[in-house]
């Protein structure tokens, strides 16, 4: 049986936990998924959706008619160039780092504080950790942009993981369909 204390302090937890009751705070939550895009169905998009359907057929190849061999061609094909984006907006990331940091001053060594965020992300930092290495690797202190845009690159590489584990389950599972 719970304890009274143990079932006040569930009871307190579940009240701050019901997500935003505010008619604006609502409309913000509910703008979350729209930041970067990223959560897109690419054969919806008209930008994308020819494009997943000429990868598709080329990998299903050119005797594969509308059956299941095809449908599972669209979903790689869709993650795969899923993945496209997602590179494309993080080597983007990393350019606009990049000029910051280039129109800072003279102090700056590309392989040093470049190489720093990259290996931040890699060790798995957040970005407050990622900053204050760049900080203390710099003689002058680097804008709050900086910050910014290492939040949002550390978001986009977890997108990138996802991505790339989520091709490569696509991909066995087209090889299991096709008996490869």
């Amino acid at each position: 049986m719970t304890s009274p204390t143990k079932t006040a302090a569930n009871r307190e937890n579940a009240r701050k936990s019901t997500g935003p009751r505010t008619r604006a705070g609502k409309d913000r939550a509910s703008r979350n998924a729209l930041r970067h895009g990223l959560a897109v169905d690419l054969s919806a998009d008209p930008q994308w959706g020819p494009q997943v359907e000429e990868l598709a057929r080329a990998i299903a190849g050119p005797r594969a008619g509308e059956g299941p061999t095809l449908a599972a061609a669209r979903r790689v094909a869709g993650a795969q160039l899923d993945l496209v984006r997602i590179r494309s907006m993080r080597a983007g990331l990393l350019s606009d780092i990049d000029r910051l940091l280039r129109e800072m001053d003279g102090d700056w060594e590309e392989p040093s504080t470049l190489g720093l965020v990259q290996a931040g992300l890699e060790a798995g930092l957040n970005q407050k950790e990622i900053y204050v290495i760049v900080t203390a690797s710099r003689r002058s202190q680097p804008p709050a942009r900086v910050s910014v845009l290492i939040g949002q690159l550390a978001r986009i590489e977890r997108y990138e993981r996802r991505a790339m584990s989520r091709r490569k389950s696509l991909v066995r599972a087209l090889d299991a369909l096709c008996g490869a």
